[in-house]
Order: structure tokens, then C-alpha cells, then sequence
């Protein structure tokens, strides 16, 4: 992020989550494909909640959702695959709905991962009934969840008959739940379709009316924010490694980076992050302000954000020449991954489509 858009305290938090995801990240290894699923271990995720990353949002965790952003964007820049930001996100969203399941403070001390579970923008929603005993009855599917086939928790946003919203955390082992990894573009996290058939939830795992109808719309544009921020981490590496690359590969003698043209894409390439950057920390700082402005500042940032990481992805890997198209080196690990996150959590057009209606009534 820019160090005139973030705090003191942000970009320590920033430096402190990129130093310790790195040393928990193999990036060799993961491209040589030595890296058992779910490519993290238990550990790992503990030393995080150690670090109070995975409870930035609890009720005790003192920290913001941009704070949270902040580490998710670490999460890109280093190829991570640690479910950091979801599981910080779906202990967040739970408490702020009233949810009071155990699991969500294990999942807030690092001791276990909860997944999001929603439909993508655009797809059926789950649905979710009432039962006579106070409990739910929850059915549908959502396509992509992110680390969804190692979480121990889910997180599940749904919508009654009556369009109503509800929220509810769902053990792993519940009946009717089926969880089936998905084959995806990024080779760098794993992702799960999760479909539940008569899921049956408990009272008291599960909410409704203004909590829940607040924390679903949140839910939403905190992923299409994470999702921003992780594609700007990873398309900030690319770029570094490309100015590397062209500073120290020669053709004729010179170094390729002095060449005129050279120069203009990493330019080009500078310029779509920097407005990326201001986009989505204004799409950050939406997520904690006014909740009627905050529709136009994720969108605005998911929509441009999107295409500008996109085209910075594909220039790193023109600016590599031949050699950015081998297995070997790690340009394909991050442009994959900002390929997948221009995807997820609704699509650049999606979002302009969005950002259109929200407007609309201000023409």
C-alpha cells in the first residue's frame, strides 16, 4: 500500500505479516509440486494466531478491516497459501452477527480455519429455513471456497423464502455437507465447491434479521476487497521481479531494462498499481466508514483494480521473454494467482455493472 495512505502502526503490520509469511512460504517447492495439500500446516496457522493475525476482527483483537486488508495483500506479495484473511474474516463476521459458536474462538486463536461459505455474484444464493425448533435447514452450493476441503468451520451466508438474510457456522463433519476440491488456475492456494443438503444447524449457531442482514452485505465486499488486495500484492511482486529481470539480462550488450520500450512497460506497469493501490485502500477504509458509500468504493476498486493487476500479470511475463513462459521460474506462480483473484468474489465487469446501479440514481 502506499506509505502516505497507511499508518505507522499499518506498515509495521504490513512489513511483520510479509517477513513471516515468507519464511512459511516454499515457493520452489511448491513449483517443483513437493508441497502436500492444503500446501500449510497446523502449525503454521497456530504461529499466525499467535501473531493475532487470525484475530484481527475478534471482539478482542483490537484491529480493523483494513488492518486485515493490509495482510491479505502480504498474502499475495508472498505466494502465500495460509488462510489468514478468511479465517480472520469469518470469526469477524460471526461475533458481529451474535453468532456464539465455541469454534469461533478457536478459529480466532489459530487453532482451527473457517471458511466463507457464499454463493459468487451473479449464482443462486443458499437457502436457508426456519425450523420449528429453532434451528435451520440450509441447502444450495457455493462454487469456489477458498482453503474449503482443510477448513474445520464454515461460515455459511444464506437467504430465506422471504429474501431475508442468515448466517450460520457449521462444523465440518455436519450431515449433508459435501466438500470437493476444485482444479483451478492457481497453483499457489486450493480451492472447494461445498454443496449442503438439508444441513441442519443448531439454535444459537445460527442469526437473523439486522446482525446478519448487515454482516452479509459486509461479507461480500470484504471478499471482493481481499480479493483486490491479494491480486495488488502478487502483481507488486511481478513487478519487482521484472525490474530485477531487466536490470541484470543483457542483449546487445546493454542491459534489456535501458531499452526505450522496455521502459515504458514497467512504467505502464507502475502507474496501473499505483492507482490500483489508492482504489482499494479506499475500498479498505469503506469497509470500517459510512456503509451507503461503501458499495461505490469496493466496486470502483474491484473493477479497476481487477483489469490494471491483470495487465500488469501479462506484461511481467512479456517483459521475461522466453524465459518468463518456463515451468521453472516463478513468474506463472503470481500470474496465475492474479488471474484467479480477477475472478473471484465477482468480476471486473460484474462490478462495473454494480458500480453502474449504484450511481444511477445520483445522475
Amino acid at each position: 500500500m502506499s506509505e502516505l495512505g497507511l499508518s505507522a502502526a499499518q506498515r509495521d503490520l504490513a512489513g511483520m505479516a510479509r517477513s513471516f509469511l515468507a519464511q512459511q512460504t516454499d515457493l520452489n517447492a511448491l513449483v517443483a509440486g513437493t508441497v502436500p495439500d492444503p500446501l500449510w500446516t497446523g502449525p503454521q496457522l497456530r504461529a499466525a494466531g499467535d501473531l493475532g493475525l487470525t484475530a484481527l476482527l475478534a471482539a478482542d483483537g483490537g484491529g480493523t478491516h483494513t488492518d486485515l486488508a493490509v495482510v491479505v495483500e502480504q498474502l499475495g506479495h508472498t505466494g502465500s497459501a495460509l488462510p489468514v484473511g478468511a479465517t480472520a474474516l469469518a470469526v469477524g463476521l460471526g461475533e458481529a452477527a451474535g453468532i456464539s459458536s465455541a469454534g469461533l474462538g478457536e478459529c480466532a486463536a489459530g487453532l482451527g480455519l473457517a471458511a466463507l461459505v457464499a454463493a459468487e455474484p451473479g449464482a443462486p444464493e443458499l437457502f436457508g429455513k426456519p425450523s420449528g425448533d429453532g434451528g435451520l435447514v440450509l441447502a444450495g452450493r457455493a462454487g469456489f471456497v477458498p482453503a474449503g476441503a482443510a477448513a474445520d468451520y464454515f461460515l455459511v451466508l444464506a437467504r430465506t423464502a422471504e429474501g431475508g438474510a442468515v448466517l450460520a457456522m457449521l462444523d465440518a463433519g455436519f450431515d449433508g455437507l459435501t466438500i470437493t476440491q476444485r482444479t483451478v488456475l492457481d497453483i499457489s492456494r486450493r480451492f472447494s465447491s461445498v454443496e449442503l443438503e438439508s444441513v441442519v444447524v443448531g439454535a444459537g449457531d445460527w442469526t437473523a434479521g439486522e446482525q446478519a442482514e448487515a454482516a452479509f452485505a459486509l461479507a461480500r465486499d470484504a471478499a471482493a476487497v481481499h480479493a483486490a488486495a491479494d491480486a495488488l500484492g502478487a502483481s507488486t511482486r511481478l513487478l519487482e521481479m521484472t525490474l530485477e529481470h531487466v536490470r541484470t539480462r543483457e542483449q546487445f550488450g546493454r542491459a534489456v531494462g535501458s531499452f526505450q520500450a522496455v521502459k515504458h512497460h514497467c512504467a505502464s506497469m507502475a502507474a496501473d498499481l499505483e492507482l490500483s493501490r489508492a482504489a482499494v485502500l479506499a475500498a479498505m477504509r469503506a469497509l470500517d466508514g459510512d456503509v451507503a458509500a461503501r458499495a461505490e468504493a469496493v466496486s470502483a476498486a474491484a473493477s479497476f483494480a481487477g483489469d490494471a493487476c491483470s495487465r500488469v500479470a501479462s506484461l511481467a511475463l512479456q517483459l521475461h521473454s522466453g524465459m518468463g513462459f518456463t515451468w521453472e521460474q516463478q513468474v506463472h506462480v503470481f500470474l496465475r494467482r492474479v488471474k484467479t483473484d480477477e475472478l473471484l468474489a465477482g468480476t471486473p465487469r460484474w462490478h462495473r455493472d454494480r458500480l453502474l446501479k449504484v450511481l444511477e440514481p445520483a445522475r
